[in-house]
């Protein structure tokens, strides 16, 4: 007895149907994704700003008092050493210049950056400090300050989110507003545009907090109400309460 083996099979419209029903599914479930993953990579880079704000503090504490200044160079070339991650690494934070190595001073939001010799550019941090606060030798303009120097530590910005390309910075538009929308700006100068309203950077303040703020909301807790951060929680005008390396040789 011969027995026929009948099998079901689509047809050409149920075909169409089931893959436009996982289109619609899938379009429906990528931007959640996007946005936890998105959400995620935000906290990990709130994460590196805490540790790197304990790490300035730890510092501070052990120099008696003085703000980890931007480097220590001086006509002497580049080394890493003597930049701030360099000096901030002795205090739990973590730098590295592969790719397949974890680093504080990387946002996971950031793409990655190479030079021609396959490793990351100049200091290697994704964050950038405030000059006015921490000083630079290389120009006796910004001066090194104590803590005792901030009257207002909760307003004082010691550094926050920015490019590869800019290792400290001199006002709020140098920041990269990357996360929640995102920034479109290439150019992070004084003159640039503002980034867009709900876009968020994560910013570490001298009081040792560290907090996602838009572009608004930081230039509207100012004190100065304007895009730099020369006198923001200085208990006088920066360079009145401040000492430059150079008065220090």
């Amino acid at each position: 007895m011969n027995r026929r083996i009948h099998f079901a099979a689509f047809s050409l419209i149920e075909l169409l149907i089931t893959i436009m029903i996982i289109a619609i599914l899938a379009s429906l479930l990528l931007p959640s994704l996007q946005k936890a993953k998105d959400k995620a990579n935000s906290i990990s880079c709130l994460s590196n700003t805490k540790s790197i704000m304990t790490a300035s503090i730890s510092y501070s504490d052990s120099s008696d008092g003085w703000i980890v200044p931007i480097d220590f160079r001086w006509n002497e070339g580049y080394d890493q050493s003597r930049h701030w991650t360099g000096l901030l690494m002795h205090y739990g934070v973590k730098w590295s210049a592969g790719r397949n190595e974890t680093s504080t001073f990387r946002c996971p939001s950031q793409p990655l950056m190479q030079n021609n010799e396959g490793y990351w550019n100049n200091a290697s941090s994704i964050y950038l400090l405030n000059v006015y606060l921490c000083g630079s030798p290389r120009t006796s303009y910004f001066y090194m300050h104590k803590q005792s120097d901030l009257r207002r530590p909760s307003e004082a910005v010691h550094g926050a989110e920015s490019v590869y390309t800019m290792e400290h910075g001199n006002n709020v538009k140098n920041f990269k507003f990357r996360h929640s929308g995102g920034d479109f700006r290439t150019d992070l100068s004084y003159s640039s545009l503002p980034p867009p309203a709900k876009s968020i950077a994560n910013v570490f303040f001298m009081d040792g907090h560290a907090a996602g703020k838009t572009f608004y909301a930081i230039i509207n807790g100012s004190s100065k109400q304007d895009f730099c951060l020369q006198d923001q929680g200085f208990a006088e005008s920066y360079n009145k309460c401040g000492i430059s390396l150079k008065e220090l040789e």
